[in-house]
Parts: C-alpha cells; sequence; structure tokens
C-alpha cells in the first residue's frame, strides 16, 4: 500500500463521505479503493493513460485513488465535459473507465499517440494527472502534472473534525484541493446532489458543513436566489473563496450577511497548484504567501510564481506563459504593500484600453457593487472607432431594471468612486450574468 493510501486507511471509522443520504467512513473508502484496484490491476497496465468519466462521486473518488495507485496517467472528465474524443486524442488516452456501483464500464480505446511529457512520471513510478482548462479564452489547454508531486504536501495535514463542502469536480485545481484536503485531513466531505445554490444551502444544513470553498461568483448566486434565508448554514465557519477576483462591494455585503463566518481567499492556478495562503482579514481581498516552496516576483506588474508542483508542460499549446528558468507568468496584475501583502487588481488580458488609459474590470465592478440595489454584475470593453475600446457594464438590478433615474443615480454614484474614463460609457440592464460549469463569470466582448 502506498503512503497516500496508508493514511486514508488510517482514519479508519471516522466519517469520510457524505454523499446521496449515506455516509461512509474512512475505512469503507479504503475497502473500495482497494476494490476497484484489485479489478483494474488485471486488466489495465501500470502507467496506462486513462480517462476517468465520472462527476465527484464516492466511487469515482475511490476509483480515483485505485488508478493512482496503479500509477496511471488520470484524465478526469465529468458530466458536463464536452468532446471527450478530443480529449483523449489530445491525452493519448487508451482506456475510459466509468464507475458503475460495484464494478467498472472499461471503454478500450485505439492505441494513443506517445506524449513526451509522461516520460519522467513514469520513470519515477509515480501517477500522473491531465487537467484541461475551462476553454473560456480558446481551446482548452491540457495540462500534465505528476500527481505524486501535487499531492506529497496534504500529506502533512493536521487531523481535522470539520466538514469539508465539494462543490468544484475533481477535474479542476480548486475542486481537487478541496478533496485532498478534506482526505488527507481525515475530514468529512460532503458531496451535494445539485451544484446550484439551493442544493449546496440544503446540503449546509444537512450536514453541518463548517467549510464552503465557492467562487465569488457562486456565492453572488447565493444570495441572490435568497437560498441562505430558507436553510440553517449557522454550521459555516469559514467560506474560502478564489477562482477569479472578489469585488470587495461583494465581499463587503457577504461579510454583512455572514458576520460569524470567516471570509479567507485562495490563490492558484491549474499550472502551479494551489498555493499556501494568508488573507490580510475577512473583510480584505489581499493575501500573503505563506509557503516556503513559492518564490514569487511581480515583473512589468505581472505576479511570477516558481512551484514545485508545476506543471510539465502543455499537451496542446506553447509553453509561453513559461520562462527558460521556470517561472510561471500568472497573466494576474498584482501590487503589494509595505507589510508584504499582494492586491490582485486584475487580469493582463482583460484590461480595457481606453484611448491609451487602463481600466481594470475589477476596480470598476467593487465600485458597482456598494452602489444599492446592485445585485450582480460584469464590466468588459466594447470596441469603439475613436478611443480603441469603451467600457461597458452589464447590471442585474432586479425591479430597477430600465429605471432611468436609478442609471443617473449609478453614474454620479461611480463619477465620487473612479476616474471618469473609468466610468461605464454604457450600461446595460440583463436578467442574468453569464458563468460557466466552474461558476467563472464570462468576459468575452
Amino acid at each position: 500500500m502506498n503512503e497516500f493510501l496508508t493514511k486514508i486507511a488510517s482514519f479508519s471509522e471516522r466519517e469520510a463521505i457524505c454523499y446521496k443520504n449515506r455516509t461512509f467512513t474512512y475505512s469503507e473508502l479504503a475497502k473500495s479503493i482497494d476494490f476497484f484496484y484489485q479489478i483494474i490491476a488485471g486488466s489495465i497496465p501500470k502507467g496506462s493513460v486513462t480517462i476517468l468519466n465520472s462527476d465527484l462521486t464516492f466511487e469515482g473518488l475511490a476509483l480515483f485513488f485505485a488508478l493512482h495507485h496503479n500509477k496511471c496517467i488520470i484524465v478526469p472528465v465529468t458530466s458536463d465535459t464536452e468532446d471527450m474524443q478530443t480529449r483523449a486524442m489530445h491525452s493519448g488516452a487508451g482506456y475510459i473507465l466509468q464507475p458503475g456501483g460495484n464494478s467498472i464500464n472499461v471503454e478500450i480505446l485505439a492505441p494513443g499517440k506517445k506524449i513526451d511529457l509522461y516520460r519522467e512520471i513514469l520513470e519515477a513510478e509515480h501517477g500522473g494527472l491531465v487537467l484541461f482548462s475551462s476553454g473560456i479564452t480558446g481551446t482548452p489547454k491540457g495540462m500534465v502534472h505528476d500527481l505524486d508531486i501535487l499531492m506529497q504536501p496534504f500529506l502533512n495535514k493536521k487531523v481535522k473534525s470539520i466538514n469539508f463542502m465539494a462543490l468544484l469536480m475533481f477535474d479542476h485545481i480548486g475542486g481537487l484541493n478541496t478533496v485532498l484536503s478534506s482526505v488527507f485531513s481525515g475530514a468529512l466531505l460532503s458531496i451535494p446532489d445539485k451544484r446550484e445554490p439551493f442544493s449546496i444551502c440544503e446540503t449546509i444544513e444537512k450536514y453541518k458543513v463548517g467549510v464552503l470553498p465557492a467562487s465569488p461568483t457562486f456565492l453572488n448566486l447565493i444570495l441572490i436566489s435568497g437560498a441562505y434565508e430558507k436553510y440553517d448554514l449557522s454550521s459555516l465557519k469559514v467560506i474560502t473563496y478564489g477562482t477569479e477576483p472578489m469585488p470587495e462591494g461583494l465581499l463587503h455585503k457577504l461579510n454583512r450577511i455572514f458576520p460569524r463566518v470567516r471570509f479567507l481567499q485562495t490563490f492558484g492556478t491549474s499550472e502551479t497548484g494551489i498555493s499556501q495562503i494568508t488573507s490580510k482579514s475577512s473583510g480584505s481581498t489581499k493575501l500573503r504567501f505563506d509557503d516556503p516552496n513559492i518564490k514569487y516576483k511581480i515583473v512589468d506588474g505581472e505576479l511570477w510564481i516558481k512551484s514545485p508542483t508545476t506543471i510539465k508542460g502543455y499537451l496542446n499549446a506553447a509553453m509561453d506563459q513559461f520562462t527558460t528558468d521556470g517561472w510561471f507568468k500568472t497573466g494576474d496584475l498584482a501590487e503589494i504593500d509595505e507589510e508584504g501583502y499582494f492586491l490582485i487588481t486584475g487580469r493582463k488580458n482583460e484590461i480595457i484600453n481606453v484611448g491609451g488609459l487602463k481600466v481594470y474590470p475589477q476596480e470598476v465592478e467593487s465600485a458597482i457593487m456598494e452602489f444599492e440595489g446592485i445585485i450582480d454584475c460584469l464590466v468588459k470593453a466594447e470596441s469603439n472607432p475613436i478611443t480603441g475600446n469603451i467600457v461597458i457594464a452589464l447590471i442585474y438590478a432586479g425591479k430597477n431594471t430600465d429605471n432611468k433615474t436609478f442609471v443617473s443615480s449609478l453614474r454620479k454614484f461611480l463619477i465620487t468612486r473612479l476616474d471618469r474614463y473609468k466610468v461605464p460609457v454604457k450600461i446595460r440592464f440583463v436578467d442574468n450574468i453569464e458563468h460557466n460549469e466552474r461558476f467563472k463569470k464570462i468576459r468575452s466582448i
């Protein structure tokens, strides 16, 4: 048994997974992992590139660890994933596995191409992981991780008697981080039936969830839906947020509604993994790196990171975001204060250039969210023949839709908080702000 499974088994009769109205112990999880391993060990060679076609379920999680034990290269694919065959082609997958209760459905694919990025992982007799980006800004990028190296820091987690919520799937670095943080600290992981506000809040009440990892977009969806008022969420102790910038206006609103909850920012990328950080306070979006293994610097306003959990490379994209000496250019624009805390001001590729002047959508959104009556918003660019771009704002304001007095008051409010060139030229009312399956706002022009 490898060291990862040894730690899982060591938690014995502690509760591990809440799923489908049933609670599984760590002993049951360990037995299920071994059961699946015995099935695949005789039919799937070690080191095989294998698509794991499963949402985050008890069986899916057990099969994930069984495949790792077999030192496979795992490509997680969920029910939301489009074009699985393309991902199989890019990753060179030879098998598609789908858990089915006490069995595994196995589909054998035509032999895939040999991929050099896997060589170092296989020579070290480690398991591998391929994560694909969301593809919001183009073709999804396939990223190759050494799964043993990615999982290693979690072995030092202290035992926790708390219940984590699993919001994101394990095909996303944030979702995988939640799973590993929970499982390797002997905590309880609650898996909701649906990933929507009412189901999440119902699960929090039912299983007394203490930690909710979520994106700012999803947290705002909880407020918009009113689900937080229908269920008892008093068990919540910590809400962690990441994957996209948090508007300060939204954070202030969340602190008012959940005054007893501690809000902590997380930081990570699919390329480098999740970093250990500290938030300046529950009401601040500033953060500080506390991981001795992480190196960082700001180059021309952009945050660069060097991490031992950095990917081996992309399967289907150039390594333009990496320097020859291993620095990853995150694309996040950042400022640092005298205490060493960072403030992420936006994404480099989302800056709006208005006649040579830079506008950060996050700054404008934060100001808009402070205005009474605003429920949600999204700021982006629109092409303009004179200035190159203008700033536009999509506003969800419920009953205030298309109210001229409301718009006039909003503009006057923004002028007191922003330079005039940052104030949206156009304000459009919408019924909702679109987001992808990973609960990040879609900012395409």
